[in-house]
């Protein structure tokens, strides 16, 4: 009977360490929203490193829908670092380390740890705690991949030679390539449940979302002059509209807003600006979210729009009433949103043709501050772009070539003026591509004033301006195509 029991027991004991070790508590654990909770990533940098290294991090956030960074910290030494943003759920951060892009998992109120060995070529890092699994699977998606962020080869291949057949086959065999990595994964590897949820949404929906965005896109940019087929938009009918495993996933909630935008005439909206424009959008959004979802999608994705939409008010009487239109019961924690954002600065700011813009300040390759109103004698051809963005960086060979044909006449003025980028990365792209004109950079809150002047909501975005700084033409199109305006604008002169 004494041999009996034993045994008994050493079933049960074992039972217990196979059940825990197979199911790691993480597997089964159900995350939800927390705005605002703070994440920290530790790096533990055992030695000396050859020269001083740069490191930041960047994390979206749904609630509200914004980019979380933190400030640059310097590497000079041995040593413990820590760097802190806040999140609203487990999300994928994209941590930088000198010029390399690296993808951590951050969890609320909670450390992920890294030790880096910063060598002269390219940092070795090693993951430990909660993240360990997910951090380890990014390295090797970087790795057989070349991006873990599968926007870089969507944007990368737009020129003037594409249809929208084309691209919807190029997209389509970038999503399967990079869901078929993730399918090999899990067939030696173990992830928790939520993350491949997470990390499928990502993938599907960034396709979905870029396919649809891109006929908008391409009416205001010009990227190629093909007609939208009439069956273009058949994709959608195979995808999962409210999806509750894809809560957590940025590219699902932006799909979904292109997604209840569709059926809003263009007309009804680009004759309207500032926050006439935003509210016109929003409660159209609102409208359609409610009938396609359910559920805590529906929840969320309605705590989203109202996070956003919250910070153009200040009444709190005003504020009830809008979560009660929004069906957000619990918004407490929103509240040091309200008043970030000013109705009538937005609506001054959405410039006109024939408008004067007001002085801006920008610096140029030589760090030195430059006064927009530097120009004022001058006509101009601006080029808004950013170092991340494929279309800007695919058109500046044509933009070199027409600056040329100018090169003898002190009438017109070319601005390459680069927004939302990094310094560094900047001034690496003007090498590479010996970008011409007159290269500026807008740091800071220069960034968002910019922006708001000439309505800039995606790059790239090509203005023409007149003499005394006077808007002659928005959204105008881009070399060569642009060149006649400019002849035409010239010969007037």
């Amino acid at each position: 009977m004494r041999i009996n029991i034993h045994f008994k027991r050493y079933l049960i004991l074992a039972l217990f360490f196979f059940i825990f070790s197979c199911n790691p508590s993480d597997e089964k654990k159900t995350y939800e929203y927390q705005p605002f909770s703070i994440a920290t990533i530790e790096i533990n940098c055992p030695e000396k490193p050859p020269d001083t290294i740069y490191v930041k991090a960047l994390a979206l956030t749904n609630i509200p829908p914004t980019g979380s960074k933190t400030k640059m910290q310097a590497i000079s030494d041995s040593g413990i670092y820590h760097l802190r943003l806040y999140i609203d759920r487990p999300v994928k951060s994209q941590l930088s380390v000198g010029d390399n892009r690296y993808n951590v998992i951050l969890y609320p109120e909670d450390t992920s740890h890294i030790s880096a060995k910063m060598t002269e070529s390219k940092p070795i890092l090693r993951f430990s705690g909660k993240g360990k699994m997910i951090n380890e699977y990014y390295l090797e998606k970087k790795k057989h991949l070349g991006y873990t962020d599968i926007r870089r080869p969507l944007n990368k291949p737009i020129n003037s030679a594409f249809t929208y057949e084309l691209l919807k086959k190029t997209t389509d065999s970038i999503v399967n390539k990079t869901h078929h990595f993730l399918t090999n994964y899990l067939e030696s590897h173990s992830l928790p449940q939520w993350f491949v949820d997470y990390e499928k949404a990502e993938i599907i929906y960034s396709g979905a979302g870029f396919k649809t965005s891109l006929p908008h896109a391409n009416q205001a940019l010009n990227y190629f002059e093909d007609s939208v087929p009439a069956d273009y938009y058949d994709f959608i009918e195979e995808l999962k509209i409210d999806n509750q495993k894809a809560v957590f996933s940025t590219h699902y909630m932006w799909f979904l807003n292109d997604y209840f935008m569709m059926d809003l005439p263009k007309e009804e909206y680009q004759s309207l600006s500032g926050f006439k424009r935003v509210r016109k959008i929003k409660y159209h959004i609102l409208k359609n979210s409610k009938k396609a979802l359910s559920g805590n999608v529906r929840d969320i994705y309605q705590k989203t729009l109202f996070s956003d939409f919250i910070s153009y008010f200040s009444d709190s009487s005003k504020i009830a009433s809008l979560a009660e239109k929004f069906k957000v019961k619990n918004y407490s924690d929103l509240m040091r949103l309200a008043n970030r954002k000013s109705k009538k600065k937005t609506e001054m700011l959405d410039l006109q043709q024939g408008d004067t813009i007001p002085n801006f300040y920008v610096i140029n390759e030589a760090d030195s501050l430059i006064s927009f109103d530097k120009f004022k004698n001058q006509v101009l051809y601006i080029n808004f772009w950013a170092t991340w963005c494929g279309p800007c960086l695919n058109n500046m060979p044509e933009l070199n070539k027409m600056i040329g044909n100018y090169e003898e006449n002190s009438k017109i003025r070319f601005l390459n003026i680069c927004m939302k980028s990094e310094e560094d990365r900047w001034r690496k792209t003007l090498k590479q591509y010996n970008l011409q004109g007159m290269n500026l950079f807008a740091k800071g809150n220069w960034n968002k004033k910019i922006s708001a002047y000439f309505n800039i909501d995606s790059y790239p975005h090509y203005t023409i301006v007149g003499k005394d700084n006077v808007l002659l033409e928005n959204h105008t199109d881009k070399a060569p195509g642009v060149k006649k305006k400019i002849d035409s604008l010239l010969n007037n002169e």
